[in-house]
């Protein structure tokens, strides 16, 4: 599809008529589900101007260490560009993003590690 998430966009998203992200849920704090955090900045840069990130407490409190740039964007460098991500914290009860409600699935991730999908 593309090396990045923009390139991937760029291409894909016109194929299904998507114009914007309306949320991403976060289902846990790895590598494989945060590492890509970066590659949003692209799109907040030129498509729309923040994407909401939805994640549990525990989690962000991790994102807090490793992606603490995205979180407090006051550290940044001036003229540096990164994502404008819109953190919304939430537990194990359903929420809505737009008109679809989405029920959070616990659900054990490793060995004493219970995620949320």
């Amino acid at each position: 599809a593309g090396k990045f998430f923009y390139h991937s966009a760029l291409r894909w998203f016109p194929t299904y008529g998507l114009r914007t992200i309306d949320a991403v849920i976060i289902t846990h704090s790895h590598a494989d589900a945060i590492g890509g955090l970066d590659d949003l900045r692209d799109w907040t840069n030129n498509v729309q101007p923040f994407i909401p990130i939805h994640v549990a407490k525990r989690d962000f409190e991790v994102m807090k260490m490793t992606h603490y740039y995205l979180i407090d964007t006051s550290v940044v460098v001036p003229g540096a560009a990164v994502s404008a991500l819109q953190f919304n914290v939430i537990d194990e009860e359903p929420f809505i993003v737009h008109d679809l409600k989405v029920t959070p699935l616990p659900v054990w991730h490793g060995q004493g590690y219970r995620s949320l999908g």
